[in-house]
């Protein structure tokens, strides 16, 4: 089944009353378990919840309500401060009547890393001016831009496992998990020859399909993403690689493309 995650942290609903709270707790599962019992007694509507681990010692719970009045909201307010394990109760207010957003955190993170959320639109809009101007030159800036991502990911992805002391199937899929969860869509091996350096991959909901599919008639429609599955496995096999997409089709809903990474030729070298 599949489930979508909203990180979008904003709540539009107009006219109500609404406000959040950022509640920092323990480190400790049973200090959860009392913030959602209140919730579940609250009988106010809960229109988001996001909880992350602040750091190893802390969690962070971002939760948004909606009320017919204001009194509920200082009264949850004050049954979360009293609650076991929590640190800190901050209230977000509403930007308007009606519209909630974060405004409290600061940076989005990736481990320790910042990290940005661009819509897909938006892309499609970027995408729409800079082939209008720059046209397949900016397919192949996008597909070397991939490379180097993937090439710079592989070795990321071994400095992180290294530790654990575990083989080249365990490292693939991590990869193919850190795609998924990165919201490029749904990356699956489908051949694999590792003798003559072949990958044959699919890829179920293209981020990147997607953002082009109403940009340009017709493909190739990845491009970064061909281009860091080649850096990607240039790094696994110690060798250059390419990856040239086979086709991309529509089936109920759902795009599915088809690539295949292989050795890239041998430069000639004329004297």
């Amino acid at each position: 089944m599949k489930v979508n995650i909203d990180l979008s942290r904003i709540v539009f609903l107009k006219d109500k009353n609404l406000k959040g709270f950022r509640i920092t707790l323990i480190n400790d599962i049973r200090a959860l378990e009392k913030v959602f019992s209140l919730l579940g007694k609250s009988n106010m509507p809960v229109h988001y919840i996001l909880v992350s681990k602040a750091n190893a010692e802390k969690y962070s719970a971002l939760v948004y309500l909606s009320s017919e009045c204001n009194e509920n909201f200082d009264e949850i307010d004050k049954r979360f401060k009293e609650s076991y394990g929590v640190i800190s109760v901050e209230k977000i207010e509403p930007l308007v009547k009606g519209v909630l957003a974060n405004t409290l955190n600061g940076h989005l993170s990736w481990e320790k890393d910042k990290v940005i959320l661009i819509k897909r639109d938006i892309v499609e809009n970027m995408i729409s001016d800079l082939m209008e101007k720059y046209g397949s030159i900016f397919l192949t800036i996008l597909y070397h831009m991939g490379f180097s991502l993937g090439l710079n990911a592989y070795e990321r992805n071994v400095e992180t496992l290294k530790k654990l002391n575990v083989g080249n199937e365990v490292l693939l899929k991590y990869a193919l998990a850190i795609f998924k969860m990165t919201g490029n869509g749904k990356a699956e091996i489908v051949g694999f020859d590792e003798r003559n350096k072949v990958v044959s991959m699919k890829i179920v909901d293209s981020f990147e399909y997607d953002a082009f599919r109403n940009v340009i008639r017709e493909g190739p429609y990845l491009h970064f993403t061909r281009g860091m599955w080649a850096g990607w496995f240039t790094g696994f096999f110690s060798e250059e690689m390419i990856a040239k997409e086979v086709k991309c089709e529509e089936i109920d809903g759902s795009s599915m493309c088809h690539i295949i990474i292989h050795k890239a030729p041998k430069k000639v070298i004329i004297e």
